[in-house]
Formats: structure tokens, sequence, C-alpha cells
């Protein structure tokens, strides 16, 4: 038996000698298919009843116990089983147990998010969970303010508006004729936040100097040179 993580456990299905096994250890965990007899071999394949019906699997296929679906099996093909297997890297893994000592309800999000990122096939879906694993993973050991940071070259021809007193120079592009500036934060949770309220404060500390905040900044055609 193959144990994945404290969530994931798997045998690999060969034969009838696996299905001796899996049906075992269906039975010790309780599982109502196996305990009414409905797990059944058939050469060569094993017959796997399930809350979706039922799944065959194949020599060479893994049966697979989910701890985060209800303890519930499932038939897992080799190259998904490399997927569902892919660890994380050192450094993740060390980031990760960072995060865990004072945070462990976000740890265990990115082990969520890891295991999704890796199970799905949807590479859009996938791109999204990479991205919150490696957004919380940033999170660790690096100092954040609540405020936006402008672009200093926020374009090509970009100009600058002078600062003044304790304001300092402001760079800006020209889009249908208006300057816009181009600001930034490096906070993940600061920018999760935003995706899940829309919600920005904006200070006036002298006057309304501000008269519009957009966040549609590629459609405007703003190309950012971070280099």
């Amino acid at each position: 038996m193959e144990i994945l993580s404290d969530k994931l456990t798997a045998i690999q299905f060969n034969g009838l000698d696996d299905y001796n096994r899996i049906f075992k250890w269906m039975w010790d965990e309780g599982n109502t298919y196996a305990l009414a007899g409905e797990v059944q071999y058939r050469h060569p394949i094993l017959l796997l009843p399930g809350p979706k019906g039922t799944m065959a699997a194949s020599p060479g296929d893994y049966v697979v116990r989910d701890e985060n679906e209800g303890g519930n099996f499932f038939v897992c093909r080799p190259d998904e089983f490399a997927r569902l297997t892919q660890p994380m890297t050192d450094d993740q893994l060390s980031v990760l147990e960072q995060l865990r000592s004072y945070d462990p309800v976000s740890a265990e999000a990115v082990e969520e998010f890891h295991r999704l990122a890796k199970s799905t096939k949807n590479e859009a879906a996938k791109t999204i969970l990479n991205y919150l694993v490696s957004g919380f993973l940033s999170t660790v050991d690096q100092e954040f303010t609540p405020w936006l940071t402008p672009f200093d070259k926020p374009g090509d021809n970009a100009g600058v508006i002078k600062g003044y007193g304790n304001v300092g120079d402001i760079a800006y592009v020209k889009v249908d004729g208006e300057k816009y500036g181009v600001w930034y934060t490096n906070n993940f949770i600061y920018r999760l936040r935003f995706l899940m309220t829309g919600r920005l404060a904006v200070g006036y500390p002298v006057s309304v100097f501000a008269h519009c905040i957009r966040l549609d900044v590629e459609e405007m055609g703003i190309i950012i040179n971070e280099g």
C-alpha cells in the first residue's frame, strides 16, 4: 500500500492477489460495497462500485482512497496517478512548514489547492490553483504594506508629474488623451481580498485629486516594463 499523504492511500492493481488485498483493505475500512460483496474480480479487471457508478480497474491502474472525498475509493489511471502524486518541491515544502507554524488553516488550504491542481485536467483551473499555492507561500517571511506603489516606468513614452512637499514624482502614460499612472501591490493576501470583495480604499489627504481609479490596465493598452 502506498501512503501518499494523511488523506490519500493507494494500491496498484495487477491481478488476483492485488484484488484480494484491495478487497480486504476496503472491508477493513467498512466500505459498504465490499461488505455487500459487490467488489468483484473478473479476469483481467477489477469492478469497483462507488457513489457515481461502477468503475473498472485494469492491470496497472490504482485504487485510491481519498479522505477528502469522504473516504471513498476510486480508480486512477497510471498517468493520472503520476499527476496526483507529484510532490511539492523541497523549497515549497520548507516554506509550507513555516506557514503551518503560525497559520495552519492557510497551510492546509495550500495543500488542498496543490492536490486539486495535480488532479484536474482543466488547464485553466490548474493555472489558478497553482497561482493560489505560490501566492500563499509568497506571504511567508516577507514584509508587506497595505499601500499601493506606483510603477516608475508604466509604459513606453512615460511622462512624469512632478511632486511637491512630501509627495514624490508620479510617472504616467497617456491613454485617450488622459494621464494614467499604474500602481501595484506585492501583497498576495490583499490582492486576494480585492478579488473576493472588489473593494479598495482611496485616500484624499488634501483634496479630491484622483478623478478615477481603473483596473483594466491591460485592456487600456498599457504595457508594463518591470525590468
